[in-house]
């Protein structure tokens, strides 16, 4: 495009942290070298995943801190959006991977967001959710390879709507949706498909945003899809 662009580390561009390295929290980010580089109409490339603590050293954010760098900076300077481009564009209502009739959400709350990736869903790290919530910053999340619309994080008011079906680990499904603790009858479908099905549960909790499943044996993906075709419209 013409412009110069210029790198800078997590330390040069203000990152400030704690002194717990590897899984360190951002404490402050002084944007003074990221605005003047910026008003030299220069593009900031900044490293992700790491900042400096009070005694110059250089400290990391663990899993996800790239994300977590992304919105925090995207904070500090009141941008109006935190766009977070990866292989894949946007959050899907299960893993499209296993489930051919997966719905790309052109929007989801930031609860649920959080409740996603606290169940294993890989698009955002939670701690990114969590800042974006904070600060009040949209994330939206891309494609690095294609220029189809994403998915948008953000404050949702009020809305009764199943977002997601997720399995985790080998014997727990969950379903994330704001107000979920209303939806009687999606409540009533999953618990018909349980009994259907014969399956022995250990638990079932429903809070105001997630219905979480815990069974007693390991649970097959097809289980997973009939609840995602059965209750996600």
């Amino acid at each position: 495009m013409g412009y110069p662009a210029i790198s800078l580390t997590g330390w040069q561009a203000g990152i400030l942290t704690n002194n717990t390295n590897q899984n360190a929290l951002i404490k402050t980010i002084d944007t003074s070298r990221i605005i003047k580089e910026l008003e030299q109409k220069k593009i900031v490339i900044i490293a992700g995943f790491q900042g400096i603590n009070e005694n110059m050293d250089i400290t990391t954010f663990g899993r996800g801190g790239s994300d977590t760098t992304a919105v925090a900076v995207a904070a500090a300077l009141k941008a109006k959006n935190c766009y977070i481009f990866s292989d894949v564009d946007g959050v899907y209502s299960t893993d499209p991977n296993k489930e051919k009739e997966a719905k790309k959400l052109t929007a989801l709350s930031y609860e649920e967001m959080l409740e996603l990736s606290n169940e294993g869903a890989k698009v955002l790290h939670n701690r990114c959710v969590e800042i974006g919530e904070k600060f009040k910053i949209p994330i939206i999340t891309k494609s690095t390879f294609n220029n189809k619309p994403g998915s948008v994080v953000s404050d949702i008011i009020e809305e009764n709507t199943i977002k997601s079906v997720v399995k985790k680990e080998v014997s727990r499904i969950s379903i994330v949706g704001n107000g979920i603790i209303r939806n009687i009858s999606a409540i009533k479908k999953v618990l018909d498909i349980i009994e259907d099905e014969k399956i022995d549960m250990l638990e079932f909790n429903v809070s105001e945003s997630k219905i979480s499943i815990t069974f007693k044996n390991v649970v097959d993906d097809k289980i997973l899809n009939r609840i995602h075709n059965e209750i996600i419209e």
